[in-house]
């Protein structure tokens, strides 16, 4: 479980969190990585929780990365709350096209494709194989005059690597197809100065893979449906992942950030977090 000052993130695929292994700390603990197997065709979001004590400090601002390129993504803020009773949640599934601002694109996992041109090994390409999530704090805020729009980073479209340079992967982060936005979208907002907090990052590769490396066991492939590559019905989960898998679906954010959960709920939440400390020898 990526667990770090108070913040915890996960990624989950149809309503369900993938399972995490080899969760290390690392670089002082302010960042924390671990495995994730990823689905082919299958869509995800990435949800990333701010516990009340870190409201009640800052602001806070997040970045998501998709194979090493920032989203162009909303709610990615939060604004300080000194009577925040409980956390919030944020969620992400999906970039705003920033051409027109009327349309985003679902993140999926997808193949990555491999060439021999001996031209990709000179080009920059992007970190494949990496989903990351960087927590900052924030100070001032201001609205973003449209001339710099256009400067803002996106994940693009290059969905190509030389065979040799990336090898062991075949998968990588791709967007879906246009889908129009039917809300109105508030004011683009940009930070003033940021200090950054921690990052989370998600290597993935195909759960074979995984298995063949002796990062997962060969005891997951019995929660997968092998023709779909669905999790196979209700997952079988232990108190950790209860705790949170419960913690990060369906709750809706009230207007100051908080979520409201009712007292199991909580109380799940709770029994993760110490479950979770016992782990750490607290």
């Amino acid at each position: 479980m990526p667990h770090l000052r108070g913040f915890d993130a996960w990624i989950e695929v149809g309503g369900f969190r993938l399972e995490e292994y080899r969760v290390e700390v690392i670089q002082d603990g302010s960042r924390v990585s671990c495995w994730v197997p990823c689905i082919p065709g299958k869509e995800f979001e990435v949800r990333c929780y701010i516990p009340p004590e870190q409201l009640h400090a800052s602001n806070h601002l997040l970045a998501i990365r998709l194979d090493g390129e920032v989203a162009f993504v909303k709610g990615n803020g939060t604004r300080q709350n000194a009577s925040a009773e409980y956390g919030s949640i944020l969620r992400f599934a999906e970039q705003i096209n920033k051409k027109d601002m009327s349309t985003t694109r679902a993140f999926k996992f997808g193949s990555l494709e491999l060439t021999d041109d001996d031209s990709y090994l000179l080009r920059t390409t992007k970190q494949f194989g990496e989903i990351a999530i960087e927590v900052y704090s924030f100070e001032g805020l201001h609205v973003t005059p449209d001339q710099d729009l256009q400067r803002m980073p996106t994940v693009s479209d290059e969905y190509r690597a030389h065979e040799r340079a990336k090898k062991g992967l075949s998968h990588c982060v791709k967007l879906g197809e246009e889908k129009p936005i039917t809300t109105i979208l508030p004011p683009l907002l940009s930070v003033g100065s940021k200090k950054r907090i921690c990052t989370f990052v998600f290597n993935y590769r195909h759960l074979d893979l995984l298995i063949a490396n002796g990062i997962a066991p060969r005891s997951t492939l019995s929660r997968y449906e092998p023709a779909t590559s669905h999790f196979a019905g209700k997952r079988e989960v232990d108190e950790l992942h209860v705790g949170l898998t419960g913690a990060g679906m369906g709750y809706n954010q009230m207007k100051d950030g908080s979520v409201p959960v009712d007292m199991k709920d909580r109380l799940q939440y709770l029994k993760a977090q110490i479950a979770m400390l016992k782990m750490e020898g607290r």
